[in-house]
């Protein structure tokens, strides 16, 4: 197989890189997804928790060149920057200003938070963004304190040049957690060459380094050996064989950085790939109670919804448009709901357009089709549940009661647009697809026409649009100076969401007489019980869950 690598063209654009090399980063990354202009590539390794409220992100990065770059702390020109942004965190928290080639791991550690456990800490490095968040960003494991890992050296590429040599890239991966110094010598040597030393590093960093350096060779076999800390040794042979050679790539159809192997849309440069959520051909689900700030009934039919998004992105993952489904199934409330979500980060301006909404007079909309005075983009999906079902005639509500007939679900399309006609972005955008994801999807209803009247999943704020005297009223203990929404003092919701087609009560049932694991997984905060809503002995009582006609 040929190994590929994109050669410069002008030095003072720099767009040596290689896309493939740069989907190569660390497994605990969290930043968006390179493409062709993310030269330099932030990720999140980890999250401590500190006794004191407090948190510490640790950050590496992936320069998928192979030139150093200097980028000095703060915001430069053309939007290139090297900063801090979050919680209790200033611009310069101590990160690197100089990126050598490949991953490199623990570069940065940033302590934030505001001393009650929350908060999120953004590396916007380049044009790339990293967040590291106080609930989904994995744990810090113990740190390695002896080398135990391979090192494996790596042959990149080898040029054929004009006068009959040849010039050998090679890298190398080291699979331990921190730098490991292995000396010139039989542990470290090339054979081939008139001497051990052929340019090779002795100190190797953590992670997958490209391009380390370069040997120049007659065309005769060199073999670089190297035995790591694991006391094994490992080869890497350069030749003059055709199938090594450094080619550049010549099937990108569209221009746009990405093999048309690897491309969705290989002849559409706003496009290259497909990104689905919950899952290709999944659905997760999403059910209330419509009584809030009281109880009422608490049998989570009042609202149910179905949901899947397929997002496509361009080279540099940013979102081209947003293709989501909704399935109502049910609404078992005498209130005539309505249904939308915030997408948490986003501004309104960065959509172009939305499709496939129906809203009448009950909200006032943008011409782009998001909800007007709102902080971040906000999409109404319907305005009334009601006016999607036929009347079954009889019965509380549509889809609750087994004696009343079935009505068919409605079925609601939405296409949001975050990029314009002439390939342009418009002045909230780009977005990243990182930008999305579970913390920042924040479904909720309206109920029977209060605008004021916003139920949202448990933890999570509602929009500009809120009564904010209904919070902490009721049974509901909100507290917006905690970070606290939607809960009752013991933890119970007014909104749930789960990723598998829910079997929702009968009407009047209340969840924990259905779900019979729901309140301990509810108190708990989630800790136990986590597959309530599965079917496994001892988990329900089928009886009390509606069974729609096969």
């Amino acid at each position: 197989m040929h190994l590929k690598k994109i050669l410069t063209i002008t030095a003072s654009i720099l767009l040596m890189l290689n896309v493939t090399q740069a989907q190569e980063k660390s497994p605990k990354a969290t930043s968006t997804s390179a493409g062709f202009f993310d030269i330099v590539i932030p990720f999140v390794e980890c999250v401590e928790h500190n006794d004191d409220g407090t948190m510490v992100a640790h950050f590496g990065y992936v320069n998928t060149s192979f030139f150093t770059f200097t980028i000095d702390i703060g915001s430069g020109a053309f939007g290139i920057s090297n900063r801090f942004s979050g919680t209790g965190v200033s611009a310069d928290e101590g990160q690197p200003t100089t990126f050598y080639p490949g991953t490199h791991h623990n570069v940065a550690e940033v302590t934030f938070g505001n001393g009650n456990g929350r908060g999120v800490v953004n590396w916007h490095l380049y044009w790339s963004v990293a967040q590291a968040h106080w609930k989904h960003s994995e744990v810090c494991e113990p740190v390695q304190e002896n080398p135990t890992e391979k090192v494996t050296p790596v042959l990149e590429c080898v040029d054929h040049n004009d006068d009959g040599t040849f010039t050998a890239h090679y890298g190398y991966y080291n699979a331990n957690d921190v730098e490991v110094d292995i000396p010139v010598s039989e542990d470290n040597k090339f054979n081939g060459l008139d001497a051990q030393d052929g340019g090779q590093p002795e100190t190797f960093l953590s992670g997958r380094v490209h391009d380390a350096f370069t040997v120049d060779f007659s065309g005769q076999n060199i073999t670089w050996i190297l035995t790591g800390p694991d006391d094994n040794t490992r080869t890497a042979t350069a030749s003059d064989n055709p199938d090594q050679s450094c080619e550049p790539i010549d099937n990108d159809a569209d221009d746009d950085g990405i093999d048309d192997e690897d491309d969705a849309y290989p002849e559409d440069s706003t496009m290259a790939y497909d990104n689905y959520w919950p899952g290709q051909d999944e659905y997760g689900s999403l059910a209330y109670e419509d009584n809030w700030p009281g109880k009422g009934d608490y049998d989570f039919n009042d609202i149910v919804v179905d949901y899947t998004f397929h997002t496509m992105t361009d080279a540099n993952n940013k979102i081209n448009k947003m293709e989501a489904t909704f399935i109502l199934k049910a609404s078992g409330a005498y209130f005539h709901n309505a249904f939308g979500f915030e997408i948490t980060g986003i501004p309104p301006d960065a959509v172009v357009d939305v499709e496939g909404t129906q809203v009448d007079e009950l909200f006032n909309i943008n011409a782009n089709g998001t909800e007007s005075g709102q902080e971040w983009a906000t999409i109404i999906v319907f305005d009334d549940a009601f006016d999607h079902f036929e009347d079954p005639g009889e019965g509380i509500g549509v889809n609750t009661e087994p004696d009343a007939p079935y009505m068919e679900p409605a079925t609601f399309d939405v296409t949001i647009y975050f990029r314009n006609d002439d390939d342009t972005f418009p002045e909230g955008g780009p977005v990243d697809y990182g930008s999305f994801n579970e913390s920042s999807f924040n479904p909720f209803i309206v109920a029977n026409q209060d605008r004021g009247k916003e139920i949202h999943l448990p933890g999570y704020p509602p929009t500009n649009k809120v009564n904010e005297g209904l919070l902490g009223s009721g049974q509901d203990d909100s507290n917006p100076a905690e970070d606290r929404y939607y809960k009752t003092n013991n933890h119970l919701p007014w909104a749930i969401n789960i990723y598998n087609e829910f079997d929702y009560p009968e009407e009047n049932v209340r969840i924990y007489n259905a779900h019979l694991k729901f309140v301990p997984w509810a108190e708990s905060g989630g800790e136990e019980f986590s597959d309530w809503y599965e079917d496994k002995p001892g988990y329900r009582n089928d009886e009390n869950i509606y069974q729609p006609p096969e």
